[in-house]
């Protein structure tokens, strides 16, 4: 999961949802006349057009987002060498026409469906934690003492493997929590567009939990947290699911001076 939030490294393999079929285009000119936008056919990319039309979409959910914001209706993707293999290609077969760009568009609908994906992966961390601490939310919870399996999901799933900071990871938001102060973790959450109702559930569990675990967050934090998130996933709560739980882990983070 940390790869969906983080991005995915070049040499890890994406899922199936991650790979987009791209349409390719170019601006091409004669030295009389441009084109801007000349359609490029698969059969003049050869034996490699799969490895132009291809596109394995690395970046993290919160790009992903970001690209979509405009909500236009397709995406470009530039390709490093693919304009001076398609030069190449012209040359061969229309060699009185010149590439100056070459680029991938995708629909942003097959883009969304990359969001979906990962905001199905985001509900499936919260089923995770109720199955594993079916009453965790409750005042006498039976949660098991360790909260290593409750880490393990919430970083894993959601937060991926980085250590708690003072801002959340990949957004603008500042997070300026006083250590044990509930005040000031308070204000955070509500500047930030978190409920009261939320916030007061929150509250208790800290009571609960005053103290942070050997492995970081407890049981019933960790299972508020996963409440947030998969508000953020499913809009009923103003933010992106990536800056949301770098946020939270973020803001509680300092409130038990990790």
């Amino acid at each position: 999961m940390q790869w969906e939030l983080n991005g995915y490294p070049q040499e890890a393999e994406v899922p199936r949802y991650r790979v987009l079929r791209l349409v390719t285009f170019a601006e091409i000119t004669d030295g009389f006349q441009t084109r801007s936008r000349h359609p490029i056919a698969p059969a003049m990319l050869g034996k490699d057009a799969d490895k132009w039309i291809r596109f394995d979409y690395r970046s993290g959910i919160g790009a992903i987002e970001h690209s979509l914001r405009d909500e236009k209706q397709s995406l470009n993707f530039s390709m490093n060498d693919f304009p001076h293999f398609l030069a190449k290609q012209f040359a061969k077969l229309n060699p009185e026409w010149d590439v100056n760009h070459a680029w991938g568009e995708v629909n942003a609908g097959e883009v969304k469906t990359i969001l979906d994906a990962v905001r199905s992966r985001v509900l499936q961390f919260a089923l995770e934690i109720e199955k594993e601490y079916p009453d965790a939310g409750e005042v006498k919870s039976s949660a098991p003492t360790t909260v290593e399996t409750a880490n393990n999901i919430f970083y894993t799933t959601v937060y991926g493997s980085a250590g708690v900071v003072g801002s959340a990871n990949n957004s603008q938001v500042v997070v300026n929590v006083v250590q044990g102060d509930f005040a000031s973790l308070k204000k955070v959450l509500e500047t930030e567009g978190v409920s009261q109702d939320d916030i007061t559930e929150l509250q208790q569990a800290l009571i609960d939990e005053p103290e942070p675990q050997k492995d970081g967050f407890g049981p019933k934090v960790a299972a508020w947290i996963g409440r947030m998130t998969t508000k953020a996933a499913a809009g009923a709560w103003k933010i992106g699911v990536n800056a949301a739980g770098g946020f939270l882990a973020a803001a509680l983070g300092m409130y038990y001076g990790l």
